[in-house]
This record gives structure tokens, C-alpha cells and sequence, in this order.
């Protein structure tokens, strides 16, 4: 299967410290965001070119209100934008990482970063300090994200990650914001304050994380409620025809299988929590029908940006506070 990483780094300190598909180069200690930009392929820098349109056979016209975003290492075209778009180097957009993770490694560093979609995004992740939820442990990362397309704003998220399983637990938290994005600023005094402000949303996300946890495992789960969260999880078109009720079908039964016979997830059977990790772990360790190529990519960008299966995961939590 192709894959839609073009180039990525990562800390390998041990066999447990490997990503993905295993691609990218390790690293064999701890990283600065310097470094890991460096040796990740993320140090490129972007500029912007004038867009043109051919009138007829050699003569061209300049495309209004529009510019090409343009890779300068190897002039890759990465996006085209309004003449608005302001241009965030990948450097400037993650220079403040230092200060987020500071000088007590034990306490957070870097683990992963790389290039994805041919440079038009790009992403680091942080790993802070673990935190026991529910006797299991949670690692917390902090992942940021930079586009030159377009699609995205230079964006920072919390994607806390259950251990014992490595399911993704993208909950949302009243009062407590999981995504956000950060401004580029020129000079370091202001990115020390923004660092300060992100690592503060951080600590208020995970201070919640294990509240929320504790109303989920005391929520009880009938087989009557059970059967309307499934309902509304997986909603049944008007136009649905047999493929698509088919299909619906599955992704039920795949679900129930999951919460009712995984090891990890067994022990919290009954319980709004349980059915809330197996959806987790559906949408993270189960393969579309049809698997294409870079999948996987793209349902990371989707857990960073809150859509697909991450959607899927804050919906499913919607509906059992609602039903239970």
C-alpha cells in the first residue's frame, strides 16, 4: 500500500516507540522541535508565486486575488489561495514548541513529526506527562498541525491516548477546549506568552479528562439503551438501499463485537465508558471495506481536526450522555 507520509522523524528510546507504519527515520534520544523539523523533512520554506492563465497559444493573463503556494526546495505546488493567505513557515508555526515542553523532559518531549501529503501539511507531536484515568494510564500528546493549502489554520490539539489499547480518546469537555489555533508571532517574548497560553488550556483539558471519565463508567447501559445509541450512531438514509443497510449492519455488529469480547474494554461492560472506548476503537483499529491508499494519514488529520472518525467518537459521546 502506498502511503501518504512523504518524510517523518520520530524518538525511538524503545521497541514500543514506533509510529504508524514504522516509517521514518528514529531518532535515538530526545529531540528539540529544531531537530525534529530538520530531521522530519519539515524545514522547507514556501513561497508565493503569481498564478497565470493561458488566453490563447503563448499569451497569459495574471489569475486575479490568487497565488500559488509553492515548496522552494523542489517548487512542489502545495496549495492555491487567495492573495490574503498568509504564508506561516513551518519553522515560525512550531517555534514556541520549545517552550511548551521546556527544559524537564520527563515531563513532556517530542516524539513524532513529519510531512504529509506531498508538504502540504505537515504535523509534531508533543508527548506531556502520563496521568491515570480509571486505573489505566493515559499519555497525552499535544499535536500541531501547519498547512500550505489552505485547509487549515496552524492548529494545536490534545489527543489523549488510552495505553493498554492505544485508542484515541477524543473527548469533549465542557468548558475545556480540545482544539485550538495558535497565531504566528516574530518576536520570542510573544511565543514564550503563547506557549504559557497553550500549555494553561492543556492542563485545564486534562484536569477534566478524568471527571468526565468517572460520570462515564457510573452511567449504566441497558440492552434497550443500547439499542437506540447504536440507531442513532449509525442513522438509517430514507433513500438507504441493501447495500447501505448492509453496511450499517456491519459497522454495528463490528462495534458489539468489540465491546463485548476486548480484553480491555470488557471490564467496563455495562457502563457508558465501555461502549465509549469501543467506538474509539472502532473507528481507530477497524479498516474501511474499501482501504485506499493513505487512509490512515488522513485519519490522523481527521482525530487533529476533530472530523471522520474523531467526529464519530464526540458524537458517540453526545448520545450516551443523552440516552443514558
Amino acid at each position: 500500500m502506498s502511503h501518504e507520509v512523504e518524510t517523518m522523524c520520530y524518538t525511538k528510546l524503545s521497541e514500543r516507540d514506533v509510529p504508524w507504519h514504522g516509517l521514518g527515520v528514529p531518532i535515538p534520544r530526545l529531540m528539540t522541535s529544531d531537530e525534529a523539523l530538520e530531521y522530519s523533512g519539515c524545514a522547507f520554506r514556501v513561497k508565493p508565486m503569481q498564478a497565470y492563465f493561458e488566453i490563447e497559444d503563448g499569451v497569459f493573463d495574471i489569475v486575479p486575488a490568487t497565488v500559488v503556494n509553492v515548496r522552494e526546495t523542489d517548487n512542489r505546488v502545495l496549495g492555491v489561495v487567495s492573495d490574503r493567505y498568509k504564508i506561516v513557515q513551518n519553522v515560525d508555526a512550531f517555534a514556541f514548541v520549545n517552550h511548551l515542553v521546556g527544559k524537564k523532559k520527563e515531563d513532556a518531549h517530542i516524539t513524532t513529526a513529519g510531512v504529509l501529503f506531498g508538504g502540504r501539511r505537515i504535523f509534531l507531536c508533543a508527548e506531556m506527562k502520563a496521568v491515570t484515568v480509571l486505573g489505566d494510564t493515559i499519555d497525552p500528546y499535544i499535536v500541531f498541525t501547519n498547512s500550505h493549502d489552505g485547509s487549515t489554520a496552524v492548529t494545536a490539539a490534545i489527543t489523549p491516548i488510552r495505553v493498554v489499547c492505544n485508542n484515541t480518546l477524543t473527548m469533549a469537555i465542557d468548558g475545556a477546549k480540545r482544539i485550538w489555533s495558535t497565531h504566528h508571532t516574530g518576536d520570542i517574548e510573544a511565543k514564550i506568552e503563547e506557549a504559557k497560553e497553550t500549555l494553561t488550556l492543556y492542563q485545564k483539558y486534562m484536569k477534566e479528562f478524568p471527571n468526565e471519565a468517572n460520570k462515564m463508567v457510573e452511567s449504566e447501559l441497558t440492552k434497550d439503551v443500547i439499542e437506540e445509541f447504536l440507531t442513532e450512531l449509525f442513522p438509517i438514509p430514507e433513500d438507504a438501499g441493501k447495500q447501505t443497510l448492509g453496511n450499517i449492519e456491519r459497522k454495528k455488529n463490528t462495534l458489539m463485537a468489540i465491546y463485548e469480547t476486548e480484553e480491555n474494554i470488557a471490564q467496563f461492560q455495562g457502563t457508558s465508558w465501555g461502549m465509549w472506548n469501543s467506538v474509539a476503537a472502532f473507528t481507530a483499529h477497524v479498516k474501511p471495506i474499501k482501504e485506499t491508499a493513505g487512509y490512515r494519514e488522513r485519519l490522523f488529520a481527521d482525530m487533529v481536526d476533530g472530523e471522520g472518525g474523531a467526529a464519530l467518537v464526540a458524537n458517540a459521546q453526545k448520545i450516551l450522555a443523552k440516552v443514558c
